[in-house]
C-alpha cells in the first residue's frame, strides 16, 4: 500500500479534527506551509499546525516506526519475488519478530527466506496453512512469529500483509512537550500569517508506534506553548481533546529566541 503524498495526509489529518472537534469556525480553507492550513473566517483567519505524536522507544530499543517500515520493506519483496515466481494468489500474514535486529543489506534474505515459506507450504484451493514458532515439525525464519496462508476462491490477486500487537503506554506529559518542543520555536512564523495558530497533535492511528492508553488527568494539565490553542486527535478512538495552555513568560520566550 502506498503511501499517500504529504498534503493528502494532512488533510485526512485535518478533515478528522474539524469533524471532533468541537467550536471550530466555519471558513474557507486555503492548504498553506507553515501553518499546514489557513481558515478564513468572518473575522479572523486560523492556522492549523499539523503534527503526529510518536512515543519513544524504550533505551536500547529502536523507534516503532523505523521497525514498521523495514518490516514493509521485506513484506512488500517478499510478495514480489513469490508473484514472480508465478504461483497461485494467496492471501498471506506473517507476524514478524520486533527484536530481530535488521540490516538494510539483510532485506533481500530476509525476504527470500518468507517467500520460499509461502512457495513451500501452499494450500490446497479454498483452504488454509498456518505456521507458528511453537510448531514443532518445522522451524521457522527466527524473523518470523507466525504466517497464515489462504488460497481464497474469490481473490485473483496474492497479497502479502502484517499483523503486530503493541503493549499500550500511558500517554506521559513528557510525550506533548517533546512535541512542543519542537514546534514552540515555529511559531512566530506560523503567527505572520494568520490571527491564531492551532497546534492539533495526532496520535492513535495506523503506526503502532502512535498508540496509546490515555489518563485523563493529562487533560487537566497546563502545557507551556505560545500556540493559542492545544488539541490532541485520537484516530482509533475518534475521539478529540483540547489541552489546556499557558503562554511562555517574557523570560522562557527570549530564552527560546536566543537559541535558535
Amino acid at each position: 500500500m502506498m503511501t499517500p503524498p504529504k498534503k493528502q495526509l494532512e488533510r485526512s489529518r485535518l478533515d478528522f479534527f474539524l469533524k471532533f472537534a468541537n467550536q471550530v469556525p466555519a471558513g474557507e480553507m486555503e492548504p498553506s506551509e507553515e501553518p499546514d492550513f489557513l481558515i478564513h473566517g468572518s473575522d479572523r483567519v486560523i492556522g492549523i499546525e499539523l503534527t503526529d505524536l510518536y512515543l519513544e522507544p524504550a533505551p536500547g530499543n529502536k523507534p516503532e516506526q523505523e521497525i514498521e517500515a523495514a518490516h514493509d520493506k521485506i513484506i512488500g519483496k517478499a510478495e514480489e519475488i513469490y508473484i514472480g515466481r508465478q504461483l497461485p494468489p494467496l492471501d498471506v500474514l506473517f507476524s514478524l519478530n520486533d527484536h530481530v535486529r535488521l540490516i538494510e543489506k539483510d532485506i533481500i534474505s530476509h525476504a527470500e527466506t518468507l517467500a520460499g515459506l509461502v512457495s513451500n507450504n501452499i494450500p490446497e484451493p479454498g483452504g488454509s496453512v498456518e505456521l507458528r514458532d511453537c510448531c514443532e515439525h518445522i522451524t521457522l525464519p527466527s524473523i518470523l512469529h507466525f504466517v497464515r496462508i489462504l488460497w481464497l476462491d474469490s481473490p485473483n490477486e496474492t497479497f502479502f500483509g502484517k499483523s503486530r500487537s503493541a503493549w499500550l503506554n500511558t500517554l506521559r506529559r513528557e510525550d506533548v512537550d517533546r512535541v512542543l518542543a519542537k514546534k514552540n520555536s515555529r511559531y512566530s512564523a506560523y503567527k505572520s500569517r494568520c490571527d491564531e495558530v492551532w497546534l492539533v497533535i495526532s496520535g492513535d492511528f495506523s503506526s503502532t508506534a502512535s498508540w496509546f492508553d490515555l489518563d485523563d488527568r493529562i487533560l487537566a494539565e497546563k502545557f507551556t506553548t505560545p500556540f493559542d490553542r492545544l488539541y490532541l486527535a485520537r484516530h482509533f478512538a475518534q475521539q478529540v481533546h483540547e489541552l489546556q495552555v499557558q503562554k511562555p513568560t517574557n523570560e522562557s520566550s527570549s530564552r527560546s529566541k536566543s537559541s535558535d
